[in-house]
């Protein structure tokens, strides 16, 4: 699973970095990387859920 949340991570990232250059799209840029970002802490806190033995919803 620490893979699939730096993956998300990671491309968080190149799209921010992709919206400071392209203004014309930014806001939706930046949005998907929001999206992805919380999906990655989704995943954070449900492997830290697994790891104390406490199912995930």
């Amino acid at each position: 699973m620490d893979d699939a949340i730096e993956f998300l991570l990671e491309r968080a990232e190149e799209l921010r970095e992709l919206a400071q250059a392209a203004p014309e799209i930014a806001a939706d840029l930046r949005h998907m990387a929001d999206a992805l970002d919380a999906a990655a802490g989704e995943l954070h806190r449900e492997a830290g859920s697994q790891s104390r033995g406490t199912p995930a919803d």
